[in-house]
């Protein structure tokens, strides 16, 4: 039977820390910046990021759809 070598070290199971929710708040952003204001205006921002994204994005295949049409007139 063949020689195994040694075997691997074995690694400690990762710890888990314990923090309550209290601790947490405390050092998380004031509940002002969690304000429905806030909300709201991250959600109208990625919003409007989407909406870029989708204009560029369509106006991309424009430009590749006139430059397939342009290269046929060559």
């Amino acid at each position: 039977m063949a020689q195994l070598g040694p075997a691997p070290p074995r690694r400690a199971p990762p710890r888990r820390a314990f923090v309550s929710l209290h601790t947490l708040r405390q050092f998380t952003s004031p509940p002002e910046e969690n304000s429905l204001e806030r909300v709201g205006l991250i959600l109208e921002n990625h919003m409007h990021t989407e909406l870029v994204e989708y204009q560029i994005n369509a106006n991309l295949q424009e430009s590749e759809n006139l430059h397939q049409m342009t290269d046929g007139c060559q």
